[in-house]
């Protein structure tokens, strides 16, 4: 990228140079102007980095905070949920997430077991939950789904996606990856209510 800023630095010094000029006019001037209007947008262009390369965006933070005795629920483990960006993020689902397997696979994977819950939450903004571990001795892990809604500029772009190219459509819109999935480490029951955790 730094050969394209050099050769861009290079054209604009001769533009300056041609401008003091006066034997050109004015009229020359702006046709050389815009004749070389459509190398600086490729210039442009080229020196934008593609969405894809940069690192996938991190919305939320989870941490355990611990357990909790409730006189109804019994056992409760306690966890934040911090909103790290600077956008308002919508959290759906929020929940305990279980290791499962049945015969048509080789490898465990993870469910959730219920709908969850959902929470807005404004930058920076931070909440904590609890939730009732499973006592069928299973390993489980908090889970949170959250989504950073559309601006009005990527709205907008969006609207008109199939008319404009590909790399103008990407720089109007920015970076369109608006989903964050946060999991913690896995628990597993030991010993009837006794909960380890597990990296």
């Amino acid at each position: 990228m730094g050969c394209f800023i050099v050769l861009n630095e290079q054209l604009l010094s001769k533009y300056r140079k041609l401008r003091r000029d006066p034997k050109i006019s004015r009229m020359t001037r702006w046709i050389m102007l815009l004749a070389g209007a459509p190398l600086a947008v490729v210039i442009l262009f080229l020196a934008i980095p593609v969405i894809g390369d940069r690192p996938a965006p991190r919305f939320t933070s989870v941490a355990f905070l611990g357990y909790t005795n409730d006189a109804l629920a019994g056992q409760l483990a306690q966890f934040s949920i911090t909103n790290i960006s600077d956008y308002q993020i919508v959290c759906s689902p929020i929940g305990i997430e279980v290791q499962t397997t049945n015969s048509n696979q080789k490898f465990p994977h993870w469910s959730w077991t219920g709908p969850g819950r959902t929470n807005i939450l404004k930058p920076h903004q931070a909440m904590t939950m609890s939730v009732k571990p499973p006592t069928n001795g299973i390993p489980w892990r908090f889970a949170v789904f959250s989504t950073k809604p559309m601006t009005l500029r990527q709205a907008v772009s969006k609207r008109f996606e199939k008319q404009l190219p590909d790399r103008v459509y990407h720089l109007l819109s920015g970076d369109l990856r608006r989903t964050h999935y946060s999991v913690t480490s896995v628990f597993e029951a030991s010993g009837g209510n006794t909960i380890k955790s597990q990296n």
